[in-house]
């Protein structure tokens, strides 16, 4: 479980994770405290975002995610990281908005996957700026893709986008909207809102 505490005094939000048991109901805290400090927004004005953990599973073992630079794992009642990101681009500056950005990041089966902006005034289109860092954990290969180079070809929907991670390994989602389908495919039916587009991968 994950909580958070808005500590406005001091200018961050702390977050923190424990355990719950199921049968007695107890809950233990891990020693384990992360402050997500405020950021600048309009006008000066201080912004805070608690936005919560994205719990996943990587090998068997629980991890999680923040809208930081690191991936967390959880194990033997200690939480500690588990990889430290380090992207380098061509396009210049990553991270335009820090705090949003690096939350779409975690694991497709053998694959880190990170969802990032770069900072490039040539780039007039907004959507330019969305990159997707892929790296093979086995080979160790890293892709470096437009957000239009990630498109479905089984539905022909279109372009895709992996947000947050799936709870379960090997299988990523994104998510589709009516107006993504009509007129494009007669195999997927829906009167109004979203689909969940589910997809295992290739190991």
């Amino acid at each position: 479980m994950q909580s958070c505490d808005l500590q406005k005094s001091k200018g961050y939000v702390s977050h923190r994770i424990s355990e719950l048991d199921l049968v007695t109901g107890k809950e233990t805290f891990l020693p384990f405290e992360y402050k997500n400090y405020a950021v600048l927004g309009r006008n000066n004005s201080k912004a805070y975002y608690s936005e919560s953990a994205t719990f996943s599973i990587y090998k068997g073992r629980p991890v999680f995610i923040f809208c930081d630079s690191i991936i967390y794992k959880i194990a033997d009642k200690k939480v500690t990281p588990l990889v430290r990101l380090n992207i380098k681009s061509t396009k210049g500056l990553l991270y335009r908005k820090k705090y949003m950005a690096l939350t779409y990041k975690g694991f497709v089966g053998r694959y880190l996957y990170v969802n990032y902006a770069v900072n490039d005034s040539s780039l007039k289109d907004a959507l330019a700026h969305h990159q997707l860092y892929l790296k093979d954990t086995k080979n160790g290969e890293v892709y470096h893709l437009h957000y239009r180079d990630f498109f479905d070809d089984i539905y022909q929907t279109g372009y895709c986008r992996i947000g947050r991670p799936f709870n379960k390994e090997g299988y990523f989602y994104f998510i589709k909207y009516k107006t993504d389908i009509d007129g494009k495919t007669d195999r997927i039916k829906t009167k109004e809102g979203s689909v969940i587009m589910i997809v295992k991968t290739k190991q």
